[in-house]
């Protein structure tokens, strides 16, 4: 009743007067709201007092406010703060609430699939997608976002279905082209997953961004001189991660370079600041990638990784 007393008050203000009231108000606002968080955070005996700050709140569930905020607008309005302020749990309540009235748009599948997604609740958003999907199935954000809830998943033939119909309405997008190569290489599609990385090797904007996957497509289908090639143009042309020299020195190994293969490993180590635990995690991890070639030794593998570490703290001390 004083809202609407207020309101009254302001239809007998001129603009100015009014938005001067309004950020008066404003100021007022603010300044109690940081006194009470203090008070609640700082002050001396706060644990004798139930803080409002750390507890869920729901405008909805507060009788004095209900019969304010029980209508499209006002939920719509408090949704939309909610999700641009990425208070995602609180938005998915008010825009389930928005559901409820019949003329409420599609678009709030979309954005209550993307608060469910960001909350980790991967099925209720695809569920929610694939709402929207039905009103516009050939929009752009809402593939991607299906791709990636599927990718996370690991249902990755969907993942492969959706980024493919993303890249037909989106062909020059390198981003959604590497996707779909990381998806085929996560399917155990090694072949298709370096044609796609070579087709992105050849757009525009690329840049390098191919080549490391091309590069660990060529060492798991056993072209080792290519897969070689790709890591000496990663050292030489682009700056190499401790991860490139690891793989480098995988590559050399089944190749049969020992020693090369050492020295891209102890190089390895460099890049990591010496942390041997966490170089030997990385390289046994990855023992089943070398494993398929038919020169393999366990033996030989645990060999070259003991020698890689002398070999590095020799050169430190």
């Amino acid at each position: 009743s004083q809202f609407e007393a207020q309101r009254e008050q302001f239809k007998d203000l001129d603009e100015n007067e009014a938005q001067n009231i309004i950020k008066l108000d404003d100021n007022i606002i603010n300044r109690y709201v940081q006194d009470l968080y203090r008070f609640f955070k700082l002050h001396s005996r706060r644990r004798e007092f139930i803080s409002s700050f750390d507890s869920d709140f729901n405008l909805l569930e507060v009788d004095c406010l209900e019969p304010m905020l029980h209508n499209t607008e006002t939920i719509q309005v408090i949704a939309e703060f909610y999700f641009k302020n990425g208070f995602f749990n609180d938005a998915i309540t008010f825009y389930k609430q928005m559901l409820k009235n019949r003329d409420a748009g599609a678009h709030v599948y979309q954005k209550l699939g993307y608060a469910y997604q960001q909350q980790g609740m991967l099925n209720r958003a695809i569920d929610n997608y694939l709402k929207f999907e039905i009103v516009d199935e050939n929009d752009l954000w809402n593939l991607k976002q299906l791709a990636l809830c599927y990718r996370a998943l690991k249902q990755l033939d969907k993942a492969i279905e959706y980024y493919s119909r993303a890249i037909e309405l989106a062909p020059s997008n390198v981003s959604l082209n590497l996707s779909l190569g990381h998806c085929l290489l996560e399917n155990n599609d090694t072949e298709g997953a370096l044609k796609q990385y070579y087709k992105v090797d050849f757009m525009e904007g690329a840049r390098h961004r191919a080549w490391r996957p091309i590069a660990w497509c060529l060492f798991l289908t056993g072209k080792l001189k290519q897969a070689g090639d790709y890591y000496e143009k990663i050292i030489t042309r682009d700056t190499p991660t401790a991860q490139d020299l690891l793989n480098y020195g995988h590559v050399l190994q089944a190749a049969g370079d020992t020693g090369g293969a050492i020295e891209r490993y102890r190089k390895s180590l460099e890049a990591q600041k010496g942390d041997t635990a966490a170089f030997a995690k990385l390289y046994i991890a990855d023992e089943k990638y070398l494993a398929r070639n038919p020169s393999f030794s366990p033996v030989d593998y645990r060999l070259i990784l003991e020698t890689a570490i002398s070999s590095f703290t020799n050169t430190k001390n």
